[in-house]
């Protein structure tokens, strides 16, 4: 199906412009455009309510860093080893994570689960329970923090 862009109000209440090769990066989107269908004459105000103005700009950075992979994959260093995330905070990547398990991108979940997973492994586990909020946990500190680990290093996306 082809797609014009699409200006979708997030959870903020902000408006952002898609582009129709971004929108094709998200399977949730395009399903939901597929279902609206192209008689309407304009797709403008999509609710987007799971996801903030702030993280849709950061997803069309990453959608347009992996077409820039694919079109030219020599020159272009991967997305693992570039600054794309280094500049985020473990809550930016996690609120990446979550808009792209909702937005169904499986390439920018797996990414974020791992980079998640990466920061995890480096941090002391109060920092751990201050970063995730967490109350109160069973075990002890070490397993706390391996099952944390875990649950990113080997989370699937919903779209598999």
């Amino acid at each position: 199906m082809s797609f014009k862009p699409v200006t979708m109000r997030c959870a903020d209440g902000k408006d952002v412009v898609i582009s129709k090769d971004n929108i094709l990066q998200m399977k949730t989107l395009c399903n939901i455009l597929e279902m609206r269908g192209e008689e309407e004459e304009e797709l403008q105000d999509i609710p987007l309510e799971n996801v903030s103005s702030s993280t849709m700009n950061q997803i069309l950075k990453y959608c347009s860093r992996e077409r820039s992979l694919s079109t030219n994959s020599e020159t272009v260093k991967p997305l693992k080893k570039s600054n794309f995330f280094k500049k985020l905070h473990l809550q930016e990547i996690l609120e990446l994570f979550n808009a792209a398990d909702f937005l169904e991108m499986e390439s920018l979940f797996s990414t974020c689960a791992k980079e998640i997973a990466d920061k995890l492994s480096q941090m002391t586990l109060s920092e751990i329970r201050l970063a995730l909020d967490i109350q109160d946990d069973d075990g002890t500190p070490e397993e706390m923090k391996n099952k944390l680990f875990q649950e990113y290093a080997e989370h699937k996306c919903c779209c598999e």
